[in-house]
């Protein structure tokens, strides 16, 4: 089988820094960088007492955390690089309309891509018991909206490999009830930019035998050097997928929790995720555990050679064999 590519690290447990238990919780809880997370939450000694607590989890002796009472904030997020601390509760201003079919669920998510073209609004809701998902995906550049089944959206920036210009894509993962699979989609955002060829769309199954009931896709995140999507459940279930092909490569459990709040982590190739349970996960991807995952996999010839182009390494001898074992699914 051989080594994991997907390393998992506890960075912290939120309990150790003053944060009750019930209220580790979306959306008190908030990650606004791989290194910077805020709560707000009430003081132990104090129950009505508001407060927001920034973690700085890049301290070598341990993660850094600063209090302060505040009573009149909705919500709080830490800046990602600067000493600044965000806080809701001025009135919002509309950038779109909220689809009617939007109305009845709650709002889960909101990003929008690197061009600021693009939006994404993703909500959750229940039908006949069975969580399920909405994203209003918007272009301001004709003032459209459309909505698409999606429990968790992504809305990175990618050169794809074909293209001299990067471009924006929508990555979008969904499932319905307890269907045994899921669906990964990969959709390459317009307007189209000469040079460019025609815009992408790709599609695979996620398969979710074995997961625990009720289990879905809550967020999608993406590692941009390598050009893989990770696409992580509610029950710590994580999906490795191709962006260019939308093929999934690598299934893991991380932990028996739920994540409920994550975010990219880049220069690990992964994410940050918190627990219910408290604790902060470090997901991280291997390099060479992952290539060697590519070279058992059946029709990974193209992704293998990719991504050693990417990291800027010469093609090893595992890449022709693989060229033989044709098509096939998950990467064992």
């Amino acid at each position: 089988m051989g080594e994991s590519p997907v390393r998992v690290e506890v960075l912290t447990q939120l309990q150790h820094h003053g944060i009750p238990p019930e209220q580790i919780t979306y959306p008190r809880v908030s990650l606004s960088a791989p290194w910077r997370l805020c709560v707000r939450h009430g003081h132990p000694e104090d129950p009505a007492g508001a407060r927001v607590t920034l973690l700085d989890l890049r301290e070598p002796h341990g993660p850094a955390t600063h209090s302060w009472p505040l009573h009149q904030a909705q919500g709080a997020l830490a800046h990602p690089s600067q000493p600044l601390l965000a806080l809701r509760g001025p009135k919002p201003r509309r950038q779109f309309r909220r689809h009617e079919r939007l109305w009845r669920t709650e709002v889960v998510g909101y990003q929008q891509d690197a061009s600021g073209l693009w939006l994404a609004l993703s909500t959750l809701g229940l039908d006949q018991g069975q969580v399920v998902g909405l994203t209003q995906l918007h272009w301001r550049g004709g003032r459209l909206s459309q909505v698409i089944e999606a429990q968790a959206v992504a809305l990175p920036r990618h050169s794809f490999s074909r293209n001299p210009h990067p471009s924006s894509a929508l990555l979008a993962a969904v499932r319905h009830g307890a269907e045994r699979h899921g669906q990964f989609h990969v959709v390459e955002l317009g307007p189209h930019q000469p040079g460019n060829a025609a815009l992408l769309s790709a599609r695979a199954s996620l398969a979710f035998k074995g997961a625990r009931p009720g289990d879905f896709p809550s967020a999608v995140q993406f590692a941009p050097r390598l050009g893989l999507a990770l696409v992580l459940t509610k029950h710590a279930l994580l999906f490795l997928a191709d962006v260019e092909t939308a093929q999934p490569l690598h299934r893991v459990q991380l932990a028996w929790d739920i994540v409920f709040a994550t975010v990219p982590d880049p220069p690990r190739h992964g994410l940050v995720g918190v627990c219910r349970s408290g604790k902060v996960l470090s997901v991280s991807l291997g390099l060479d555990p992952l290539l060697q995952l590519l070279s058992r996999c059946p029709a990974s010839l193209y992704l293998t050679q990719r991504l050693l182009q990417l990291v800027g390494r010469a093609p090893g001898p595992g890449a022709a064999q693989a060229a033989s074992r044709g098509a096939g699914g998950l990467c064992q």
